[in-house]
């Protein structure tokens, strides 16, 4: 029987992290082949997985470091709904 991947923390987060990495290779291609919009949106799902990955990870590590990632997943978000909304305008 196959197990889900996704119950795994570890697992989750590699696997989150391989679709960061794609989406941020493929995103400047896709902007130039399709359009800046689907560009700006795929660069969007790619930080809003970085969050995920930061957000994820707080309880793991450091309290000394928390705050620190903290702020990126934050920082990550801002720039993420900028690229949504800047998907919205050059769509």
């Amino acid at each position: 029987m196959l197990k889900n991947p996704f119950e795994d923390p570890v697992q989750r987060r590699r696997i989150i992290g391989y679709g960061f990495v794609v989406a941020m290779v493929l995103a400047p291609f896709l902007g130039l082949l399709v359009g800046r919009g689907v560009g700006l949106l795929v660069m969007a799902l790619a930080l809003g997985a970085s969050s995920f990955v930061a957000f994820d990870l707080l309880p793991t590590i450091p309290a000394e470091r928390r705050t620190r990632v903290k702020r990126l997943g934050i920082l990550c978000l801002a720039l993420a709904g900028l690229c949504l909304i800047a998907a919205i305008l050059f769509w």
